[in-house]
């Protein structure tokens, strides 16, 4: 977004604010954007010094001048912020600011789930009720949501005035901070609010935390980068002149510009020092200009007194802000007096500065005079230090300490080699926990695992229970870890097993109970949880959350679906009787999936229905995006595509909501399966590609894609996608149905043979079970294996007018089955099935290869007009769509039947079987469309009956056609 000439023009800056017009006319323009309803979010990026906090500062003053609130979140270096600090700072800011009525106005609903970050908003709401109890991932939404909707309304023309949120230094930035500005991100096209960040690009690398929000920021076009140079050699020169009120010679400037390359923090050090030392001409400014910026500032802070430095020393080791209490506590031989004196001078040479609102609370002016000044500690004496800050926060907020846990691990981590690692576990525990409330997983993870790590290899006592338990919950509901869900499982086994062993069976119900998100391919799951609901009363509601587990596990890890289900119906009895909605729910979402593999999808598409119908009034977002997803692929196999497409759509804006990837990307790719079903291609593959973006090595997404670009003949993509997937575990579900179908295409051999080895892999999970049977009854077709074919007939009958994996219709294969164990009238049952099935639902390509494998068994019984009549259809369709491998073989198949001659007809003058039913509608009186209806065949296939019956018939109209239908005894 270019700067407005007007917002340059009308630019008015602090006096020795020099430059930036350029940067400063993007940000207003930004602004004003804001100011009339349409917000943004704006980055400025450089390196340490180069200006950023200043120009935000300039841009706050200007804000407030046309009528915004400006609310400033700075992030610190080190670990001992705590969770969502640069949220914290701007809402607790507002919070003081306010009269308790308007807080409660803009919170609304809100208020108690920010009061729990927050918790300076209960002194202001006494009477602020405890949030709903939900799963976590439920709750981190409702958080996020929660202070969405309050920045939202606290900007509105309504409810106050527009917002300048100022997001300093957000290189240090804990993950979760970054998670919430992701989610706050797409909301701000709609609000009064503009979300200025700061950070440093030198220090954000791939690995970063930064890097990885910035990159889906950028993905989905919502924040504008505005890069930070240093100043030119001229605005240099202005600088110089407005700081040192005076004149100076071009080879100051020169010199100036070169040593520091026109960084603004290092321009003005240099100003500052050269002011104290004077001006004088014929000098070789060289040597007197530091040589780079933490030389600068450690001339600086030489100037200060010796006991204003020791102060200023012990201060760092606090932290960026620290307060005259704890610096009473830390420095000895200073009167209260004489500490002031000393923080003045500091303040008078711009080494730090007073925290606005804050009595006695001082920050260092800029990051790097804190770095500087820690820097020149040697190892010994900064461990000393760090120790002694521990002891001075005990002591000096002994009542509290739990608050201060965050910054006391910090520093017992830097103190651990002077006083051990008891304290080290002590408060990365408490750490850990704290996170863990605020739903801050990453971090607490960090927490948990430097305790684990003070413990090595020590046997497992109640100490390394609690920090395994909160490494388990931490981890299990994290995205991106490679087979993290197992890995999570893993420790909270250990756990439940160390509180079992013990007796404790309070702890070992708790650890049982704790929710795992994914219990997908999850071992051992399914018995842990029947081991748990032994050791709790059966009817109990902990008994229900259980039951409802244990439904979930049982489904993924085997095949035990009864198991499923009557442990599903276990949880919903519990939940009606204790009228407990949320159980209701995730029991009824634990029906879903049971039932489906229970050949019962009208069951499961009901279940998910009703699950939907509560979550609504219960907010579980988690349990809606599971019953939509489920739902889509429901209505999916019974041929409702418009009803799952719905439905998939819900499923993306559950996972939008709790900004999961894996449900986004599920999302898209039940709407893709949608399009490439129908045969819109184009939208099928924008679909994909926007899934892929997000998660590239989707082996859904990959297959459907590997098998669109098979139509035209693609056989690479085909080729890659085994290449990538062939050793992932997960994978397997979607390799061997694309690659079946690729086998069943093409007639390649290495597809099938590939196909063939996937297939015949055993697996314990009944969905994988299910698509896996469904593919292999395929292969068996391919191979010609009888004995094979009559096995799966009888196993897939049970699915009859469902779908399939990788577009196959279950009437499909069982008519392929039939017809490779010669049982040809069964066959034609399963296909005009088939038909009918694909018609209804508008399922073309799958309705072309029917008509094909259709065209080869009416072919293989005699009837060579009904076979060219299905061809005809079968190359209508893939003409129009570009399939390629259909094209080929039902041209070559037509070419066969063609020059075939005709057997002994059935019907007299050569009537097929197909144009007799048509005749007999004729007969009955119905209309074209009327005859596509009953037969389920297209309008032009009946017209080109029609066509044929009055040729064959030697007829010139519909009524002469009936009589010729009575007088051959063809009509009942």
């Amino acid at each position: 977004m270019p700067a407005s000439e007007a917002a340059i023009s009308d630019l008015q800056t602090s006096h020795d604010f020099v430059g930036r017009r350029q940067e400063m006319g993007e940000l207003i323009t930004a602004l004003d954007h804001a100011l009339g309803g349409r917000g943004r979010l704006v980055m400025l990026v450089g390196e340490p010094g180069i200006g950023k906090t200043r120009i935000a500062q300039e841009l706050a003053v200007i804000a407030e001048q046309r009528g915004a609130r400006v609310l400033w979140g700075r992030c610190y270096e080190g670990e001992g912020a705590p969770p969502y600090w640069p949220w914290v700072q701007p809402i607790r800011t507002y919070i003081q600011d306010e009269e308790p009525e308007n807080i409660e106005s803009v919170m609304d609903a809100g208020a108690a789930d920010i009061a729990e970050i927050v918790p300076q908003l209960r002194q202001k709401l006494p009477d602020l009720q405890p949030p709903p109890s939900l799963e976590p991932s439920a709750a981190r939404f409702r958080l996020f949501d929660s202070i969405t909707t309050f920045l939202k309304n606290a900007s509105s023309t309504s409810g106050g005035r527009p917002l300048v949120l100022i997001l300093d230094n957000l290189h240090w930035a804990d993950k979760t901070s970054l998670l919430l500005l992701e989610f706050l991100a797409p909301e701000l096209e709609r609000s009064h609010i503009l979300v200025l960040g700061t950070y440093r690009d030198v220090d954000v690398s791939r690995s970063h935390p930064l890097s990885q929000t910035l990159g889906n920021l950028i993905r989905e076009h919502l924040f504008q980068r505005v890069q930070l140079r240093g100043m030119t050699l001229e605005e240099v020169r202005r600088f110089i002149e407005i700081n040192a009120d005076t004149s100076v010679s071009s080879d100051l400037v020169d010199a100036v510009h070169a040593r520091t390359e026109g960084n603004p923090l290092f321009v003005t050090e240099v100003v500052r020092l050269l002011k104290l030392e004077g001006f004088e001409e014929g000098q070789s400014w060289d040597v007197r200009i530091p040589e780079g910026i933490r030389d600068a500032i450690g001339r600086r802070l030489s100037r200060l007194s010796e006991k204003c430095n020791q102060v200023l020393t012990t201060a760092s080791v606090i932290g960026r802000e620290f307060n005259i209490q704890q610096l009473d506590r830390l420095v000895d031989g200073l009167s209260e007096d004489e500490m002031l004196g000393v923080l003045e001078e500091a303040a008078r040479g711009y080494v730090i500065e007073e925290v606005e609102g804050g009595i006695g609370m001082y920050r260092f002016t800029h990051a790097l005079i804190q770095q500087t000044l820690a820097g020149e500690l040697s190892t010994t004496r900064k461990v000393r230090l760090h120790s002694h800050v521990i002891e001075m926060f005990e002591k000096l907020y002994s009542g509290d300490i739990e608050v201060h846990a965050v910054e006391l691990a910090y520093h017992a981590a830097e103190a651990e080699a002077m006083i051990g690692p008891e304290k080290l576990l002590r408060y990365s525990i408490l750490a850990g926990e704290q996170f863990l409330e605020s739903y801050a997983w990453e971090d607490a993870f960090a927490h948990f695992q430097r305790a684990l790590d003070a413990r090595e290899d020590q046997a497992m006592d109640d100490q390394l229970a609690v920090i395994k338990f909160g490494i388990g919950r931490a981890m299990a509901q994290m995205v991106g870890i490679p087979n993290g869900a197992q890995k999570a499982w893993d420790i909270l086994s250990q756990t439940f097993e160390y509180y079992v062993g013990k007796g404790d069976i309070e702890e070992a119900v708790n650890v049982a109970i704790h929710p795992i998100p994914i219990l997908y391919l999850i071992k051992g799951a399914a018995e842990l949880f029947a081991r748990a609901i032994e050791l709790v009363p059966r009817d109990s509601l902990q008994a229900g959350y259980l039951f409802s587990k244990r439904a979930s596990a049982l489904i993924f890890e085997s095949t035990d679906i009864k198991g499923s289900l009557n442990a599903a119906m276990e949880a919903m009895t519990i939940a009606r009787r204790e009228s407990d909605e949320v159980l209701e729910a995730l029991s009824l979402v634990c029906l879903i999936r049971p039932l489906l593999n229970d050949h019962r999808p009208l069951e499961a598409i009901d279940a998910g229905l009703q699950a939907i119908e509560i979550v609504h009034r219960t907010d579980d977002i988690q349990s809606e995006q599971r019953a939509q997803f489920a739902i889509a692929q429901a209505l999916l196999i019974v041929g409702e595509p418009d009803r799952a497409r719905f439905h998939a759509d819900a499923t993306l804006q559950a996972a939008d909501m709790l900004h999961q990837r894996d449900g986004h990307v599920r999302g898209l790719l039940i709407s893709a399966d949608c399009a490439a079903y129908q045969g819109h291609w184009s939208k099928a593959n924008e679909l994909a590609d926007k899934a892929l973006k997000i998660l590239p090595q989707n082996g859904g997404v990959l297959g459907l894609k590997a098998w669109m670009s098979l139509q035209s003949s693609d056989a690479e993509s085909m080729q890659l996608l085994v290449e990538e997937h062939s050793s992932d575990p997960n994978a397997v579900i979607y390799m061997i149905s694309w690659l079946t179908r690729a086998a069943y295409e093409t007639d390649n051999n290495e597809y099938l043979d590939s196909a063939a080895l996937v297939a015949g892999e055993p697996s314990t999970h009944s969905l994988r079970s299910l698509w896996i049977d469904r593919c292999a009854a395929v292969v068996a077709v391919l191979r010609k294996d009888t004995a094979a074919a009559a096995e799966h007939y009888s196993a897939l009958a049970l699915d009859k007018g469902t779908f399939g994996p990788a577009l196959f219709g279950v009437d499909h294969i069982l008519g392929l089955l039939a017809q490779t164990m010669s049982h040809l009238d069964d066959a034609q049952v399963h296909f005009e099935e088939a038909l009918a099935y694909c018609r209804k639902a508008g399922y073309r390509p799958e309705l072309a290869w029917t008509c094909y494998d259709y065209a080869t068994l009416r072919h293989a019984q005699g009837e060579r007009s009904d076979a060219l009549a299905l061809l005809d259809e079968a190359l209508e369709i893939s003409n129009e769509l570009g399939m390629r491998p259909l094209i080929m073989k039902a041209t070559a198949l037509g070419e066969l039947v063609e020059s075939q001659p005709a057997s002994a007809p059935r019907y007299p003058d050569g009537l097929t079987e197909r144009e007799v039913d048509v005749l007999k509608l004729i007969a009955a009186g119905r209309s074209n469309r009327e005859i596509g209806e009953q037969l389920f065949i297209a309008l032009n296939t009946v017209a080109r009956h029609v066509s044929n019956i009055f040729s064959k018939t030697d007829s010139s109209n519909r009524a002469e056609a009936a009589t010729y239908a009575n007088r051959n005894g063809l009509v009942p």
